[in-house]
């Protein structure tokens, strides 16, 4: 009996113990259900923190970031700090110098703006480029950004940032000089260039919004360094910065362009006289394919090319080369012979490049005898006196009187009736023109035109058979005005060959004598046919009629 008491006592026991453990285990499960609870918890609000905090990031950017630089304003711009050398490292946009530096003329530039009556609208300003250039010091491209409501973005005005500028700026009236102190930094007042900018260009040109942008520096004279460009995607925006040692200029080369000609609204290739895409510094902006080869000049040391293909239709590429070139005086001192006629010619500044915006050239002519005066024969080109509106394209300055320059499809000769002349060429100031050529001369003052000639109103002399004939020799109708026109006689032979009614395929007479024996050869005049063989017949619209009119059958040959 002993034994079964302490067996059952032993049971008991043990069932106890389970009885404590599984309220000790409930318990700790409770506990850890209760500490996993709160621990999603935790997970829970963090998640929910965070998505908060990116909606409200993105929100504030929308709104806020976003609304900034929807109404900020971008102007670019240089100046020449006169005072400082020019070291190697401010090319590297990293290097110490160029940071320390660029760090300097920021700080300026944010007292000259934070104190001025824009201050509320600016931002910022950002030093892009340090660069040499043939004047001396260093050549400073910097970016401007206001941020303006667009209400009130008509207040800012390229003349307006630019002339807060100009006007801080503390020059000294006893050394009559260009260059000023500004805050500390001696700026040449003259350099000063200023225009709109771009959002995409800011960008761009700031490091952050392009892989397409390279730095290319050429010392070798008249080496061809190749520029290629293939637009491989759409929104294709290349820049090529082109650099030249000190006292040198740049020669671009195109040789083909093949964009889309759209005005420059998708495509373009712009040449730009800087470091930086400024408006007021455009060289060239072409807008449509060019074939045959052009080429421009700058007029410092360094020179821009953007290229840009925002669609990719069909293949859009450029094909070109730079070289470093020395710079060149324009204009001499020219002694002409007694001989009567063209016997030279002078062209514009690096012929036949395109010439460079402010150039200046001068020539001075002295003819052997009074009598004589010098004829300048102009290739595509006039020139007539200057009106009140001013010269678009540049100025003449021909022995104190003053002459615009226009472009024209023809010749035009102008003369000076006196032995001594002066003749003084300002280029224009904004882009570069096309190249001159001007042949010259001595004439007769008494007579410009030699005998049995017509003078033109473009100056150029004609035939006095080619006047009144039907055709404008002059390029300016001259010839063909006040001309009497020949009363017919239908019942003669027709035998003068530049009657206008013969052989005109038209029949003037009732007896059509005015078109018969239009296939007889005769000599060769403005208003004949020249087959083939190079015998002229007096049928004037013989090519192509439907009868064969010459002997080799050359006027109907090649008809559709």
């Amino acid at each position: 009996a002993a034994n079964i008491s302490v067996q059952m006592v032993a049971a008991e026991d043990k069932l106890a113990k389970r009885i404590l453990a599984r309220k000790k285990h409930g318990k700790l499960k409770k506990k850890d259900k209760l500490l996993w609870n709160f621990q999603n918890k935790i997970i829970l609000f963090t998640v929910i923190l965070f998505i908060l905090g990116v909606v409200t990031w993105t929100l504030l950017w929308l709104f806020i970031v976003q609304a900034e630089n929807k109404d900020a304003l971008y102007f670019v711009g240089l100046f020449r700090v006169a005072n400082i050398e020019f070291l190697p490292e401010y090319r590297q946009k990293e290097s110490k110098e160029f940071l320390s530096m660029a760090e300097n003329v920021q700080h300026v530039m944010n007292l000259v703006y934070t104190t001025s009556s824009f201050s509320k609208f600016y931002k910022q300003s950002t030093v892009s480029e340090v660069s040499n250039n043939n004047n001396g010091g260093l050549l400073i491209h910097f970016w401007i950004v206001f941020v303006v409501p667009q209400a009130k973005g008509q207040v800012l005005c390229e003349d307006c940032v630019a002339a807060i500028l100009k006007d801080s700026i503390q020059t000294s009236i006893i050394n009559r000089t260009s260059v000023g102190s500004l805050q500390g930094l001696a700026v040449d007042m003259d350099s000063i260039v200023l225009s709109a900018g771009l959002r995409s260009d800011y960008w761009s040109t700031t490091g952050t919004g392009t892989n397409c942008m390279y730095d290319l520096y050429a010392d070798r004279l008249h080496e061809h360094f190749p520029l290629d460009i293939h637009a491989t995607s759409e929104g294709t925006i290349c820049y090529f910065k082109l650099i030249a040692s000190v006292g040198h200029l740049i020669r671009l080369s195109i040789a083909s362009l093949q964009i889309e000609a759209d005005n420059c609204i998708t495509d373009s290739l712009t040449i730009y006289d800087s470091l930086m895409p400024i408006k007021h510094k455009i060289l060239y902006r072409a807008c449509e394919p060019v074939d045959s080869s052009v080429s421009f000049v700058s007029t410092n040391n360094l020179m821009m090319v953007m290229f840009k293909a925002a669609q990719i239709k069909e293949q859009k590429e450029f094909h070109g080369y730079f070289e470093v070139i020395t710079q060149e005086r324009c204009g001499k001192a020219i002694v002409t012979k007694e001989k009567i006629g063209y016997e030279g010619r002078i062209t514009s500044p690096y012929y036949p490049s395109y010439y460079p915006p402010k150039c200046l050239c001068a020539w001075n002519f002295q003819t052997p005898q009074k009598s004589l005066g010098i004829a300048l024969k102009f290739h595509n080109y006039t020139i007539s006196e200057k009106n009140i509106k001013g010269c678009e394209r540049g100025w003449w300055k021909i022995n104190e009187h003053m002459y615009c320059g226009y472009y024209v499809d023809h010749q035009t000769v102008f003369r000076i009736a006196s032995s001594a002349v002066n003749i003084e060429l300002q280029c224009s100031s904004k882009v570069s023109e096309k190249p001159l050529l001007v042949e010259y001369g001595s004439y007769n003052i008494s007579q410009p035109c030699p005998p049995g000639h017509f003078k033109c109103s473009t100056g150029l002399c004609i035939q006095q058979m080619q006047r009144c004939d039907g055709i404008n020799n002059c390029f300016d109708e001259s010839d063909e005005l006040f001309c009497v026109v020949p009363e017919w006689n239908c019942n003669s032979s027709f035998a003068i060959q530049d009657n206008l009614l013969a052989c005109n395929g038209v029949s003037d007479c009732e007896n059509g004598k005015d078109e018969q024996n239009c296939t007889h050869s005769i000599p060769c005049t403005n208003h004949t046919f020249k087959c083939g063989n190079n015998i002229c017949i007096r049928k004037q619209n013989a090519k192509c009629d439907g009868t064969v009119d010459c002997i080799d059958g050359s006027d109907e040959s090649s008809c559709s």
